[in-house]
C-alpha cells in the first residue's frame, strides 16, 4: 500500500474512533490534543475542562472567566484596591497578558520579584519600626 494511502487510512480510522466517543468526551479529547502544555499545579484539576477558562471564538471573554473564579481579584479591580485594582488600564488588560497557565505544573505565573516589588502598589504597606 503506498505511503499516502496508509496515512489517509490511519487518519480515517482515527476520525472514526474519535466520532464513536460520546460528544462531551470527544470535545474534551480534541481540546486536550491541541492544548499548548500542562496547566500550572493550582489549576491542574481543570485540565480537561477547557471551557472553564476558554470561551470558544472569544478571546476577550477569557478574563471574565478568570475573574469568575478569582473573586478577590475581581473585587479588588472593581474597588480599585489591592495590587490588581491599582494597575493602570486593568479593566482593558487581559489576565493572560501577565499570567499564562499552560507552562507546566511548576511554572511561576506570578513572577514576583521580592527585591524590587513596590508595596505601595498594594494594601500591605511596609514600615520600619524602630
Amino acid at each position: 500500500m503506498p505511503r499516502l494511502y496508509r496515512i489517509r487510512y490511519c487518519a480515517w480510522l482515527g476520525l472514526l474512533a474519535l466520532l464513536s466517543l460520546p460528544l462531551g468526551t470527544r470535545a474534551a479529547d480534541v481540546e486536550t490534543l491541541v492544548m499548548p502544555g500542562p496547566l500550572i499545579q493550582g489549576h491542574a484539576k481543570y485540565e480537561t475542562q477547557c471551557s472553564r477558562c476558554h470561551a470558544k471564538f472569544s478571546k476577550k471573554r477569557q478574563s471574565t472567566l478568570c475573574l469568575a473564579c478569582h473573586k478577590k481579584v475581581a473585587g479588588d479591580i472593581r474597588g480599585g484596591k489591592g495590587y490588581h485594582g491599582r494597575i493602570e488600564n486593568i479593566r482593558t488588560t487581559e489576565c493572560k497578558s501577565c499570567h499564562t497557565d499552560h507552562k507546566g505544573r511548576n511554572a511561576d505565573i506570578v513572577q514576583l520579584d521580592r527585591e524590587t516589588f513596590d508595596h505601595r502598589k498594594t494594601d500591605f504597606m511596609l514600615s520600619s519600626q524602630g
